[in-house]
């Protein structure tokens, strides 16, 4: 996995330390990687599991992709950063929730905020 600086490539060692992982919508890039409990790192996949909120956030940055699951209410939420669009499936039916592009924009550049990525 690569991670991305102010236009520098960082080596994956650079991964274990203890600083902020921010995805850029913009570039596709991991900004920042952190070590930290409930998370872990597969290649270019960034998989984040907060306990508190019972959801998994996974990022998967070569398709540019944004993957959001909310294990109390079965949902999941997908936002491709390339066509700014949020899709929600309810996994219980298997159906298709919502298609949104306005919201998109703003769920990609306020909620995906900082993630951060730990030991196995």
């Amino acid at each position: 996995m690569q991670c991305v600086l102010h236009g520098r490539v960082l080596p994956y060692r650079y991964a274990q330390g203890h600083t902020l992982v921010r995805v850029d919508a913009r570039t596709h890039t991991l900004v920042r990687v952190d070590a930290r409990r409930h998370t872990r790192v597969h290649g270019d996949t960034l998989v984040r599991v907060d306990t508190r909120r019972h959801t998994l956030v996974r990022v998967d940055t070569r398709r540019h992709t944004l993957v959001r699951v909310d294990t109390r209410r079965h949902t999941l939420v997908r936002v491709d950063t390339r066509r700014h669009t949020l899709v929600r499936v309810d996994t219980r039916r298997h159906t298709l929730v919502q298609h949104l592009h306005s919201e998109a924009w703003w769920w990609q550049h306020h909620a995906v905020g900082m993630f951060s990525i730990g030991r196995d």
